[in-house]
């Protein structure tokens, strides 16, 4: 008798530490309450187009938290997908804890083009949707969003040339001969620039966007002087003439720029002499040893000099050997341009052969070559 009770003790406690384990169990996750992320930003159904002008743009693509009515859950982590429906293609944006993510304009077109195969000017429907995981080892909890519908309009990741505009007037070379008007350089962003004779004797200087037409054109108004000022548009022939742009009316040469975008022009005077210096010269950096060039035509110079070779080593073009930096330097177009500071980030590599090179500089045309010896 004693050993029976002794069992049925036995098999009370194991079902009264069974009823206790089953006690400490907690909630198990149910997905039947569970609210997915809900993209708020941008709009369902808009429209986007990308340009060039407005590729350090930003997009914001924003959700809602997703909610597992539940409390004490890990970390939520939220992997955003585009997908281009058309070719069954996607690709991932992000992957973050975070309830939003960004992308520049020009991050997005390089996918559109390199990822999803778009020509530039071309338009897309694409969806995007955030999906929101506890466990990167499961899928089980995952809460997708309902689709978003976005139109995306790609752009040519190489902008097409800017047209030239001309500089012309009775204290140029070429007077008001609006057939051999002199091209000006595009700098960047409407911003043309040439460095020109101008004589003692002539009164104005304008700027026209054609040759052998007086329309489009640039002058300015009765604040402009000779030395800065406003630029007054003529569009068409039905518009009247702008005033001219006053000259400095002392013979040399200048620095003449004109903003088309700010409407805004200037003229400096330049110095006629030329030097080349530059780590890939023996001058090195000490500009006050600087090579001086020889002036062989209207703003023409040449010289021989040793240079090496690599792009470990560069050089630029100064027009004063007291200079604290050289100021002729590539442009982003390959041309010789005329800057004030940061000119070191834009010198001239050395040639591929270290040696003995000529070296010619046209400053009307903006160009330099080097022909080894």
């Amino acid at each position: 008798m004693k050993r029976i009770s002794i069992i049925l003790i036995s098999i009370l406690s194991l079902a009264l530490i069974h009823s206790c384990e089953e006690d400490q169990v907690g909630p198990t996750l149910s997905l039947s309450d569970a609210v997915a992320p809900t993209i708020t930003l941008p709009a369902n159904n808009s429209s986007l187009v990308l340009t060039f002008p407005e590729a350090d743009s930003v997009l914001i693509i924003r959700w809602s938290a997703a909610d597992y009515k539940m409390e004490n859950i890990p970390a939520i982590k939220y992997t955003l997908v585009m997908e281009y429906p058309s070719k069954g293609m996607e690709t991932t944006l992000a992957s973050t804890d975070a309830l939003e993510t960004k992308i520049t304009y020009q991050n997005l077109n390089f996918k559109l083009l390199d990822i999803f195969g778009l020509e530039p000017e071309e338009q897309g429907d694409f969806v995007f949707k955030v999906t929101a995981s506890l466990t990167d080892n499961s899928t089980t909890e995952d809460l997708t969003s309902t689709p978003l519908n976005i139109s995306i309009t790609t752009y040519d990741a190489e902008p097409p040339p800017a047209k030239p505009i001309y500089l012309l007037g009775d204290a140029t070379q070429v007077g008001w001969n609006n057939n051999a008007a002199l091209e000006m350089t595009h700098v960047k962003d409407g911003l043309f620039e040439i460095t020109a004779t101008l004589n003692s004797t002539g009164d104005w200087i304008k700027f026209i966007s054609q040759l052998g037409k007086w329309a489009p054109q640039w002058g300015t108004d009765n604040s402009g002087t000779w030395e800065a000022g406003p630029l007054v548009y003529r569009p068409t022939e039905s518009v009247p003439d702008p005033r001219g742009i006053p000259a400095p009316h002392v013979a040399g040469d200048y620095l003449i720029r004109a903003d088309t975008a700010n409407l805004v022009y200037t003229v400096t005077s330049v110095t006629a002499k030329l030097f080349i210096c530059g780590s890939a010269t023996d001058a090195g950096l000490d500009y006050s040893n600087a090579l001086p060039m020889v002036k062989t035509g209207v703003l023409t110079f040449e010289t021989s000099v040793y240079l090496k070779g690599g792009n470990n080593y560069t050089f630029g073009f100064i027009t004063s050997q007291s200079e604290s930096s050289p100021q002729y330097v590539l442009s982003e177009k390959g041309k010789l341009t005329y800057v004030s500071q940061g000119a070191n980030e834009r010198l001239i590599p050395g040639p591929k052969e270290e040696g003995w090179y000529m070296v010619r500089v046209d400053l009307i045309k903006r160009s330099y070559s080097l022909i080894k010896k």
